[in-house]
């Protein structure tokens, strides 16, 4: 069966989706795999082996063309077309749109295939072709409260594929932590903590213990903001893939809500998440066993995703101090115990697996666990 699945969108999201391929491709052996992204995507294509063919939507492309005077006006359509004819020269059997997003949806409407799944344009209207949870993954995934089932699991579940958790569980170190890295930035602003808060963290983890070994990761393009804050023997500067290597081998990555962090539960490395902004990790976080998601006491968190900063300052990452933050996580790096302090700055949750052996966040800062893997039993239980 020669299959294209359609991921049109950011790099965390395809890395999230290459769990659920894993389970797809354990269930479905005698399958052809064709990727449609971004071609900024094809960065990742160390970790899709199995795709036999990318092909590309060149969004940014588009867009400029479109805003460009000079270019003749129909040449965007143009190439729309030429890419379909591409698609549809290759008689797709199955075409899987793990998009939810209109860009994706008409293009979907446009791929010929014998059988289509996800959302869906075709007759001048919008629709969802494929079971139950496809609507709630797209009911859930248009508002910001916590969902009982995580993205890949969604993903998952829409397949008629295993929920029970089959990723990476994160080793605990017999020995004291020597190797940290820290990806400081993402590509959305609400979700950065500032570079002084990080600088200050990473001065009193030093402070505690001189062993530990820290670099900060980060882009070509963010070097000299970095340097601001850190010495160029701490800032490391590496492509996705480098990066992918250095968590590996690795004792601990601190992480913003960012691809990075994504490519750490492709490794048994632990992962402490500072999850700010619009993050929401009870949908997208870090998909391992024994890593920490660390979540700001404000009133405004979670924010849209789509929308500035609704504040005069940054109050989610302003409510966390680098010195508390790093007596937190040296607490953490130090036992498997729960950690209670700092309970009006943080609230802390543990990765594990609950009902049905699916991935939950487990709250550790108050007693009784978390909600959203209790709403999840209820929910099961009733249906």
């Amino acid at each position: 069966m020669k299959i294209l699945i359609v991921s049109l969108l950011r790099m965390g999201d395809l890395v999230m989706q290459r769990h659920v391929l894993d389970r797809y491709l354990q269930k479905h052996k005698d399958v052809q795999i064709h990727l449609l992204t971004h071609p900024e995507n094809k960065k990742l294509s160390f970790l899709f082996p199995e795709v036999q063919k990318f092909h590309f939507f060149e969004r940014a492309y588009l867009q400029n063309l479109v805003n460009d005077p000079s270019e003749n006006i129909f040449k965007p359509v143009k190439v729309v077309q030429n890419l379909v004819e591409e698609l549809n020269s290759e008689s797709f059997d199955l075409v899987l749109n793990w998009t939810h997003q209109r860009t994706a949806a008409y293009l979907m409407g446009m791929i010929e295939a014998k059988q289509k799944s996800g959302p869906i344009f075709e007759s001048g209207q919008f629709f969802l072709n494929g079971n139950q949870y496809l609507k709630k993954f797209n009911d859930t995934f248009s508002n910001l409260k916590d969902s009982i089932y995580h993205y890949v699991d969604y993903l998952s579940l829409i397949h008629d594929l295993p929920t029970n958790y089959s990723g990476q569980t994160a080793r605990t170190a017999s020995s004291p932590y020597k190797n940290v890295l820290i990806q400081p930035l993402s590509s959305d602003s609400k979700k950065n903590w500032n570079l002084a808060e990080w600088k200050a963290f990473v001065d009193a983890i030093q402070s505690a213990n001189s062993k530990v070994q820290i670099q900060i990761l980060g882009a070509s393009f963010e070097k000299d903001l970095l340097a601001d804050y850190f010495t160029e023997n701490q800032i490391l500067i590496c492509d996705l893939q480098e990066a992918y290597h250095r968590i590996q081998s690795a004792d601990l990555l601190m992480s913003a809500d960012t691809v990075t962090k994504h490519l750490a539960s492709m490794t048994q490395t632990p992962v402490v998440e500072l999850s700010l902004g619009s993050s929401q990790p009870s949908k997208t976080g870090i998909w391992s066993l024994n890593s920490y998601i660390v979540q700001p006491h404000v009133a405004c968190y979670p924010c849209p995703h789509s929308a500035p900063c609704s504040k005069s300052s940054h109050l989610c990452g302003e409510s966390i101090s680098g010195k508390a933050f790093a007596e937190l996580v040296l607490r953490l790096m130090g036992t498997t115990q729960s950690a209670s302090a700092n309970s009006n700055m943080f609230k802390i949750y543990k990765t594990t697996t609950g009902f049905n052996n699916c991935w939950k966040m487990n709250r550790m800062d108050v007693q009784g666990g978390t909600d959203v893997s209790r709403s999840r039993e209820l929910l099961v239980a009733g249906a």
